[in-house]
């Protein structure tokens, strides 16, 4: 139900207690509620206490007449919208006058005609309600206006602003300061203060009266909220952010039309300077790589489609270069991603200084040589190179691109010499679509690699078909993987002091159905890429783990099997778990197995490895670090790994007898070795001076095709029952093996 309406209330105001109580009578007739005074004071005393909706006041009264009371009153905040109605028996025009000039809000003559009076007093409270609520609107638009930081013209037909509002930005740069008598046209006003910027759409829309406020055109009524952005430069403002060269700051406004009366317009003015400042920030990300500012892979996308069609338009040649950075990943692993970071901004800034204006020929105007050089992500870059004469043109820039990158450069105290692979994709020839000419500038960057790194290749035909090879591999060894058809192959170790196998090494081989063997060198790679590497590793372990359970049975039980740990497998954080488990399942003590990691594999995330390690080595295995010195192992954390061995790479092995910088490394990484209390393995053995020397540096242990190749499970066991101890020459079921 809805609320019943208060009653108004009333006060009557007179000396003469008969008008009083004839007031009373006709006022409660119409539904008022009716208190009286007898004089002036009283009158305000009840005012103070209780706030009537309408005073009946007459002028004449003892003590303080009702000018006075009325003007009283009014000077109060509380009774500037109370409805006072006079009652005078004066009849003259300065009475009148006076009633009004006190804030009367009507009057009555008297004698009253009290018939009227309910009347009277309903059309006077509805005129004041009406005049309250306007004056409350009025206060609400007024407070809004003031809030809104924009600035507000009203201009009628000639131009001429009629008012105006100017908020917190429009003070500061179109001030009210300008002289209304000479400027009060509404292109003089804007166009000096926005310093003769402003888009004359508004003079021609102002100067074309008729089609503006006289039916405004269907073909112009679209215009009427059309934003224009005007830049501007002004002073700079205390905490501007965004310096221009000169010194200034780059402002931009947004200035809207609309219809205010038949003829007059309201024209505001917003500065959207920091809305565009925040739309550019955004593009920048969206387009832009954070780290080294170049354009991201959408941005090159983007690059590229527009190559395409320009290419179309003038018939010419344009090529894609991929540039890959050769064993980039082993920085980050070894010395963490800030080094990294900081040697792709090198990179990245070498790059944009290789590319020389000439190599770009921009038919647009614009300094195209940040947008036509990107970085796609990791260590991959590409450079966009338009309007060749020639394939050679390309050749030469991606050679001189490979001289720049490859010259040394310094971080934090070390020298670096990163060398990139590219390969090169031209159009029209190598592709006539994005995807197909980046795909085949990939695949030639491939073909860099796969020839040597620190080079330049072109795309051919014959790379498409590799590339399908290699899928065809990676499908292949997927299924071989949970099929079982790879195999493990066993190589033993040599203990120099006491002549015994004290080891093999396990290798995973694979025969293709098809293909015959392929190269651990081939396909390990492959899984890598594939992310099959941790899949591999699990069906490796459960394999190793079944062998030691096969020579358990035999008179084999000290033959200890080494793994390779990958750093997939190193970042999982219940790879510790698993391994323990495995073994137990088992019945194998985890002594039995040694584990095999490479040193970028422990460098990647030095803190958790080494928590890693330390419960792999409580747990009762064996580590090792496998083709030492070949990464960037730090002194300092190799002192804190809970490490048993090191096995020197065999890079360094093969050359021990001819080459004294081989050697020198050799017996360093020896004493190295031994004053951490940790056993060293040459690897790759494969004649007798070789063994000779590590004999003569007090290696530990040996492992090579001089002593033995490897073999698969049921001829390492033969090899190991028949060979207990160690022996000076060739083996010859190590021969036949092989």
């Amino acid at each position: 139900m809805s609320e019943r309406p208060k009653m108004p209330d009333v006060l009557v105001v007179d000396d003469d207690s008969t008008m009083r109580t004839l007031a009373r009578a006709a006022l409660e007739q119409i539904g008022c509620r009716i208190s009286d005074a007898a004089d002036g004071e009283s009158a305000l005393r009840m005012c103070r206490e209780w706030q009537p909706d309408l005073i009946l006041l007459d002028v004449e009264l003892p003590g303080i007449d009702g000018f006075k009371v009325c003007s009283t009153l009014r000077r109060n905040p509380d009774f500037v919208d109370v409805p006072i109605v006079m009652l005078t028996g004066r009849e003259d025009d300065r009475s009148i006058q006076s009633a009004y000039d006190s804030g009367a809000t009507d009057f009555i003559a008297k004698p009253v005609n009290w018939a009227l009076l309910g009347h009277r007093v309903r059309y006077v409270m509805r005129g004041s309600q009406v005049s309250r609520g306007l004056r409350e609107s009025e206060q609400k638009n007024r407070a809004f206006v003031q809030a809104i930081p924009d600035a507000l013209f009203v201009v009628n037909a000639d131009g001429e602003i009629v008012s105006r509002h100017l908020g917190s930005e429009g003070s500061r740069l179109m001030d009210d300061r300008i002289d209304d008598r000479t400027d009060r046209r509404i292109d003089h006003r804007l166009d000096n203060r926005l310093d003769n910027r402003i888009d004359n759409r508004i003079d021609n829309r102002i100067a074309d009266k008729q089609s503006i406020f006289d039916g405004i055109p269907k073909s112009l009524a679209n215009l009427w909220q059309r934003q224009i952005a005007i830049a501007i430069r002004t002073g700079l403002t205390q905490h501007s952010e965004h310096h221009s060269p000169k010194g200034k700051e780059e402002h931009y406004f947004e200035t809207r039309m609309v219809p205010y009366t038949k003829q007059r317009v309201l024209i505001i003015v917003r500065d959207v300077s920091e809305q565009k400042r925040a739309d550019a920030k955004i593009r920048r990300l969206a387009f832009f790589d954070s780290l080294t500012g170049l354009p991201n892979r959408q941005s090159f996308m983007v690059e590229v489609s527009r190559a395409i069609r320009r290419a179309k338009a003038h018939d010419t040649e344009f090529a894609v270069l991929y540039i890959d950075l050769d064993n980039f990943k082993r920085i980050n692993d070894s010395l963490g991603h800030s080094t990294g970071d900081a040697l792709l901004k090198t990179i990245a800034q070498r790059l944009e200084a290789g590319i020389r204006r000439n190599d770009l020929v921009a038919h647009s105007g614009r300094d195209e040589s940040r947008l036509n050089v990107a970085r796609l992500g990791g260590d991959e870059f590409t450079v966009l190179l338009h309007d060749l004469q020639s394939s050679e043109e390309a050749e030469a820039v991606a050679g001189r691109l490979v001289a720049t990158i490859g010259e040394p450069m310094s971080y934090n105290r070390q020298q670096f010499v990163i060398t990139p692979s590219i390969g090169i994709a031209t159009y029209p020839s190598d592709g006539q679509d994005i995807d197909t000419l980046v795909k085949n500038a990939d695949m030639a960057m491939h073909g860099a690699k796969t020839s040597g790194r620190n080079r330049v290749r072109n795309f051919s035909g014959t790379m498409s078909i590799r590339s399908l090879e290699r899928l065809d591999l990676e499908d292949s060894l997927r299924r071989a993987i949970k099929s079982g058809d790879l195999e493990l192959h066993y190589q033993p170790k040599l203990e120099l002091e006491t002549r015994r196998v004290n080891g093999v090494e396990a290798l995973v081989r694979w025969t293709h159905s098809a293909r015959g063997p392929v190269s651990p060198a081939k396909f390990i790679p492959i899984a890598e890429e594939a992310g099959l590497i941790a899949e591999l590793g699990e069906w490796v372990l459960g394999q190793a783990c079944d062998q030691l359970v096969e020579w358990k049975r035999g008179p084999l039980d000290h033959v200890r099997i080494a793994v390779n740990l990958s750093a997939t497998q190193l970042c999982d954080r219940h790879m510790a778990r698993r391994f323990i488990d495995t073994l137990a399942s088992r019945g194998l003590e985890n002594r039995r197995l040694e584990l095999e990691l490479t040193e970028s594999t422990l460098m990647r995330d030095v803190e958790d490895t080494i928590r890693t390690m330390s419960l792999l080595k409580e747990a009762g295995f064996t580590i090792a670090i496998d083709d030492f010195g070949t990464g960037y192992s730090s002194l300092s954390y190799l002192r804190k790994l809970p490490i048993d061995a090191l096995k020197i790479d065999r890079s360094f092995v093969s050359e021990i007898a001819s080459t004294s910088d081989d050697g020198t490394i050799c017996s360093a990484i020896i004493a190295l070795a031994h004053s951490l209390s940790m056993k060293v393995v040459a690897e790759g053995v494969e004649t007798a001076e070789q063994l000779q020397h590590l004999k003569f540096l007090d290696c530990d242990e040996i492992q090579g095709f001089y002593f033995a190749k490897p073999m698969p499970a049921d001829e390492m066991t033969v090899f190991l029952r028949r060979n207990p101890m160690a022996v000076t020459e060739p083996d010859p079921v190590a021969e036949s093996t092989g």
